[in-house]
Protein backbone atom coordinates (compact mmCIF):
# COMPACT_ATOMS: atom_id res chain seq x y z
CA UNK A 1 0.00 0.00 0.00
CA UNK A 2 1.37 3.41 -0.94
CA UNK A 3 1.21 6.25 1.55
CA UNK A 4 2.20 9.46 -0.18
CA UNK A 5 1.46 13.12 0.31
CA UNK A 6 0.25 14.06 -3.15
CA UNK A 7 -0.52 17.61 -2.07
CA UNK A 8 1.89 19.91 -0.31
CA UNK A 9 4.89 18.14 1.11
CA UNK A 10 5.01 18.08 4.87
CA UNK A 11 4.67 16.07 8.03
CA UNK A 12 5.49 12.48 8.84
CA UNK A 13 4.11 9.62 6.78
CA UNK A 14 3.88 7.14 9.68
CA UNK A 15 4.65 8.25 13.24
CA UNK A 16 4.97 5.68 16.02
CA UNK A 17 4.81 6.85 19.64
CA UNK A 18 3.87 3.53 21.27
CA UNK A 19 5.45 0.12 21.79
CA UNK A 20 5.42 -3.28 20.05
CA UNK A 21 4.09 -2.24 16.62
CA UNK A 22 4.93 -3.84 13.27
CA UNK A 23 4.93 -1.69 10.13
CA UNK A 24 5.14 -3.89 7.02
CA UNK A 25 4.29 -3.65 3.32
CA UNK A 26 4.09 0.11 2.77
CA UNK A 27 5.61 2.53 0.26
CA UNK A 28 6.02 5.81 2.15
CA UNK A 29 7.04 8.82 0.08
CA UNK A 30 6.59 12.56 -0.50
CA UNK A 31 6.45 13.53 3.18
CA UNK A 32 9.03 15.45 5.17
CA UNK A 33 9.95 12.25 7.06
CA UNK A 34 8.80 8.82 5.88
CA UNK A 35 8.59 6.84 9.15
CA UNK A 36 9.41 8.19 12.61
CA UNK A 37 9.66 6.31 15.90
CA UNK A 38 9.30 9.02 18.54
CA UNK A 39 9.59 7.57 22.06
CA UNK A 40 8.39 4.09 21.06
CA UNK A 41 10.05 0.82 22.05
CA UNK A 42 10.41 -2.64 20.49
CA UNK A 43 8.84 -1.74 17.14
CA UNK A 44 9.58 -3.53 13.85
CA UNK A 45 9.81 -1.69 10.52
CA UNK A 46 10.19 -4.38 7.84
CA UNK A 47 9.39 -5.04 4.19
CA UNK A 48 8.73 -1.39 3.26
CA UNK A 49 9.80 1.03 0.53
CA UNK A 50 10.71 4.35 2.16
CA UNK A 51 11.41 7.15 -0.30
CA UNK A 52 10.52 5.17 -3.43
CA UNK A 53 7.44 4.22 -5.36
CA UNK A 54 5.77 0.84 -4.60
CA UNK A 55 8.10 -0.96 -7.05
CA UNK A 56 11.14 0.27 -5.12
CA UNK A 57 12.79 1.51 -8.30
CA UNK A 58 11.69 5.14 -8.76
CA UNK A 59 12.67 8.07 -6.55
CA UNK A 60 9.55 9.51 -4.92
CA UNK A 61 11.63 10.71 -1.96
CA UNK A 62 10.77 12.28 1.32
CA UNK A 63 12.06 15.85 1.68
CA UNK A 64 14.03 15.01 4.82
CA UNK A 65 14.85 11.57 6.24
CA UNK A 66 13.56 8.13 5.35
CA UNK A 67 13.38 6.59 8.85
CA UNK A 68 14.01 8.48 12.11
CA UNK A 69 14.42 6.96 15.59
CA UNK A 70 14.50 9.62 18.33
CA UNK A 71 13.50 10.83 21.81
CA UNK A 72 14.61 7.86 23.87
CA UNK A 73 13.24 5.15 21.59
CA UNK A 74 14.85 1.79 22.39
CA UNK A 75 14.90 -1.77 21.14
CA UNK A 76 13.51 -1.01 17.68
CA UNK A 77 14.47 -3.00 14.58
CA UNK A 78 14.64 -1.60 11.05
CA UNK A 79 14.75 -4.58 8.68
CA UNK A 80 15.74 -8.10 9.61
CA UNK A 81 17.58 -11.16 8.36
CA UNK A 82 15.14 -12.39 5.69
CA UNK A 83 14.39 -10.99 2.24
CA UNK A 84 10.80 -10.37 3.38
CA UNK A 85 12.14 -8.13 6.18
CA UNK A 86 14.33 -6.03 3.88
CA UNK A 87 13.39 -2.36 3.61
CA UNK A 88 14.45 -0.31 0.59
CA UNK A 89 15.29 3.10 2.07
CA UNK A 90 16.39 5.23 -0.86
CA UNK A 91 15.83 8.51 -2.66
CA UNK A 92 15.35 10.64 0.48
CA UNK A 93 16.63 14.22 0.64
CA UNK A 94 18.57 13.76 3.92
CA UNK A 95 19.61 10.54 5.69
CA UNK A 96 18.21 7.13 4.84
CA UNK A 97 18.08 6.23 8.56
CA UNK A 98 18.76 8.77 11.35
CA UNK A 99 19.09 7.57 14.95
CA UNK A 100 19.44 10.56 17.24
CA UNK A 101 19.47 11.76 20.82
CA UNK A 102 20.40 10.76 24.33
CA UNK A 103 18.57 7.62 25.43
CA UNK A 104 17.89 6.49 21.86
CA UNK A 105 19.70 3.22 22.48
CA UNK A 106 19.82 -0.46 21.56
CA UNK A 107 18.22 -0.11 18.13
CA UNK A 108 19.13 -2.38 15.19
CA UNK A 109 19.33 -1.61 11.46
CA UNK A 110 19.95 -4.79 9.46
CA UNK A 111 19.30 -6.51 6.16
CA UNK A 112 18.20 -3.33 4.34
CA UNK A 113 19.09 -1.80 0.99
CA UNK A 114 19.90 1.85 1.64
CA UNK A 115 20.69 4.02 -1.37
CA UNK A 116 19.85 1.15 -3.71
CA UNK A 117 16.57 0.44 -5.49
CA UNK A 118 14.88 -2.95 -5.31
CA UNK A 119 16.39 -3.70 -8.74
CA UNK A 120 19.91 -3.11 -7.37
CA UNK A 121 20.41 0.15 -9.26
CA UNK A 122 21.64 3.39 -7.72
CA UNK A 123 18.99 5.38 -5.84
CA UNK A 124 20.99 7.26 -3.21
CA UNK A 125 19.92 9.38 -0.28
CA UNK A 126 21.22 12.95 -0.30
CA UNK A 127 23.10 12.73 3.03
CA UNK A 128 24.24 9.61 4.93
CA UNK A 129 22.94 6.12 4.41
CA UNK A 130 22.73 5.64 8.20
CA UNK A 131 23.62 8.34 10.77
CA UNK A 132 23.81 7.70 14.52
CA UNK A 133 24.24 11.00 16.34
CA UNK A 134 23.87 13.16 19.45
CA UNK A 135 24.53 10.67 22.26
CA UNK A 136 22.54 7.75 20.86
CA UNK A 137 24.32 4.65 22.24
CA UNK A 138 24.62 0.88 21.79
CA UNK A 139 22.98 0.86 18.37
CA UNK A 140 23.86 -1.84 15.82
CA UNK A 141 24.08 -1.33 12.05
CA UNK A 142 24.41 -4.75 10.41
CA UNK A 143 25.40 -7.90 12.25
CA UNK A 144 27.66 -10.94 12.34
CA UNK A 145 25.84 -13.01 9.69
CA UNK A 146 25.62 -12.28 5.94
CA UNK A 147 21.82 -11.97 6.24
CA UNK A 148 22.18 -9.16 8.81
CA UNK A 149 24.40 -7.03 6.55
CA UNK A 150 22.93 -3.88 5.04
CA UNK A 151 23.72 -2.95 1.45
CA UNK A 152 24.53 0.75 1.78
CA UNK A 153 25.60 2.41 -1.47
CA UNK A 154 25.33 5.55 -3.59
CA UNK A 155 24.54 7.99 -0.76
CA UNK A 156 25.96 11.47 -1.23
CA UNK A 157 27.76 11.55 2.15
CA UNK A 158 29.00 8.68 4.31
CA UNK A 159 27.51 5.23 4.10
CA UNK A 160 27.47 4.99 7.91
CA UNK A 161 28.30 7.89 10.24
CA UNK A 162 28.60 7.84 14.02
CA UNK A 163 29.13 11.45 15.06
CA UNK A 164 27.86 14.53 16.83
CA UNK A 165 28.12 13.58 20.50
CA UNK A 166 29.30 11.15 23.09
CA UNK A 167 27.25 8.07 22.21
CA UNK A 168 29.18 4.91 23.06
CA UNK A 169 28.91 1.27 22.11
CA UNK A 170 27.58 1.85 18.59
CA UNK A 171 28.67 -0.80 16.07
CA UNK A 172 28.71 -1.34 12.32
CA UNK A 173 29.33 -4.98 11.38
CA UNK A 174 29.35 -6.84 8.07
CA UNK A 175 27.77 -4.16 5.87
CA UNK A 176 28.65 -3.51 2.24
CA UNK A 177 29.13 0.20 1.91
CA UNK A 178 30.28 2.32 -0.99
CA UNK A 179 29.93 6.10 -1.01
CA UNK A 180 31.84 9.06 -2.25
CA UNK A 181 33.48 9.14 1.20
CA UNK A 182 34.38 6.34 3.61
CA UNK A 183 32.19 5.59 6.61
CA UNK A 184 33.07 7.85 9.52
CA UNK A 185 33.26 7.07 13.20
CA UNK A 186 33.81 9.80 15.76
CA UNK A 187 32.88 13.37 16.52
Amino acid sequence: MEIGDAGSIGGVGLEIQSDDNEIRGFAVNRFTTGIEIDGGHNNLIAGNYVGTDPSGTFDSGNTSDGVVIRNGSTGNTIGGTTIADRNVISGNDNDGVWITGSGTDDNTVQGNWIGVGSDGNSLGNSYHGVAVEFEAADNLVGGTTPEAANRIENNAWDGIAFNGGNGTGNSALGNSSSTRAPSRFGA
